[in-house]
């Protein structure tokens, strides 16, 4: 194609090139052929000043009118300034310039006759030798004007003639020059063309397999989503049934324990409970850290407020907790009521402010903590806000923080969840899922 380019613009540079030399030669042409006309114009009005001087003196010389004598006059002056004129366009004529300079002889010689025949008829005597004389000058000078004007019409000839010529060839060139171009225009079309439609094949092609690569994202994506909703509701199955193993099993066990140890406190004498009374007090507190761990952990595993009192009271509980925990103000904005809520969608919002006072609580150092919930048309929304140290959301995504799973807890249930964070500033976390979980 760039080659193509190239050819095209060497054969356009060598058109314009070409024009512009036989615009030229066309300009040349034209002043010489301009020169030789000015020569001819001069040669004739040479002729025609000595013709009228002849003819004004002859008339003078009949009828004794001096006001022909007028054109004698007129004539014989215009005809020095022609010399002189036809002297200077022949300069660059060696030959021509000599027989200009010839013809000045003749006509001086002219100019005398006519004096005498002009001189005659004031004296009342006008010699026929004089007349015939005079009418062999100019006959003389006839001769010599119509030799100069025959190599200047043979040549203007010759000028016309290789300009139509040049004409004719000009035309033929830039006839095969302009079928070149055109020829090479066509090509590059062509190439264009040909281009143009590989273009357009590959966009398809490209097109084609970008939507099968979508496709296969959408479907592995379609996948991992039912995938990750399967291992959600797996792992809150889990701690539900780890839940209710501490809670049955582990739970009377612990109970059994600590009754046991207060009964045998009961029961030694007292001679025989003294040495071993503070083992069995710090015993008797180890049972009781131990059991209030469990229920922490229970909750932890499966909000036991949550299905039984619903999302407000859980929450409550939650933040009664970790307000005692993290020695930080906790406040829970909730309305008088809320809409109902599907079991999938309480138990995401219970963890999503579980999980982002965690957050506030251990990474973020804050003071005070808000979490606010409130109905927003087909949907709810969950905030929590701190303040604390703040961080890059891109950064903390990237690293985890449990951010990427309430993101996809959230997405599971059809929802989106915003962060606004920056260091320094605090944060909020904003959760908005529809009443009714997707799908």
């Amino acid at each position: 194609m760039l080659a193509v380019l190239a050819l095209v613009f060497v054969l356009g540079v060598g058109w314009i090139l070409h024009g512009q030399r036989q615009t030229e030669a066309a300009h040349a042409a034209l002043e010489e052929l301009e020169a030789h006309a000015a020569q001819l114009a001069r040669l004739d009005a040479l002729l025609l000043q000595v013709l009228e001087a002849e003819s004004g003196a002859r008339a003078y010389v009949m009828s004794g009118d001096e006001h022909y004598l007028a054109a004698y006059i007129d004539g014989r002056e215009q005809a020095s300034d022609t010399l002189a004129a036809l002297h200077a366009g022949f300069a660059a004529d060696p030959a021509a310039l000599a027989a200009a300079d010839a013809l000045a002889d003749p006509v001086e010689r002219r100019w005398l006759s006519l004096d005498q025949l002009v001189a005659g008829r004031g004296s009342g005597s006008v010699e026929a030798a004089t007349l015939i004389a005079g009418s062999a000058i100019t006959t003389d000078i006839r001769t010599r004007i119509e030799a100069l004007r025959a190599p200047l019409r043979t040549r203007m000839e010759g000028i016309t003639r290789a300009s139509f010529e040049r004409s004719g060839e000009a035309r033929a060139i830039n006839s095969v020059l302009g079928v070149a171009i055109i020829a090479l225009l066509l090509v590059i079309g062509g190439l264009a063309w040909r281009q143009e439609a590989l273009r357009g094949r590959i966009t398809t092609l490209l097109r084609t397999e970008n939507a099968r690569l979508q496709a296969e994202v959408d479907a592995r994506t379609a996948e991992l989503t039912s995938l990750a909703g399967y291992l959600s509701e797996t792992r809150e199955a889990e701690h539900a049934r780890l839940a209710a193993e501490l809670h049955d099993e582990f739970g009377p066990l612990l109970s059994a324990v600590r009754m046991d140890a207060v009964w045998i406190t009961r029961k030694l004498p007292a001679e025989a409970l003294e040495p071993v009374r503070g083992r069995f007090d710090h015993l008797l507190d180890a049972l009781g850290r131990v059991v209030s761990t469990k229920r922490r952990i229970v909750a932890g595993l499966k909000p036991p407020l949550l299905a039984d009192l619903g999302l407000t009271e859980a929450l409550r509980s939650l933040i009664g907790e970790m307000e005692a925990a993290a020695g930080a103000d906790i406040v829970l904005e909730v309305p008088d009521e809320l809409p109902p809520l599907a079991q999938p969608v309480a138990l995401a919002l219970y963890r999503i402010a579980q999980e982002a006072i965690d957050n506030a609580r251990r990474h973020a150092g804050a003071r005070r903590i808000a979490v606010a919930l409130a109905p927003a048309g087909a949907e709810i929304m969950i905030g929590v806000t701190d303040d604390g140290a703040g961080f890059d959301p891109a950064q903390v995504r990237a690293k985890g923080h449990g951010l990427a799973g309430l993101a996809l807890r959230v997405r599971l249930l059809g929802g989106r969840l915003e962060i606004d964070s920056a260091r320094g500033r605090g944060t909020r976390i904003e959760a908005r899922v529809p009443l009714q979980p997707a799908g």
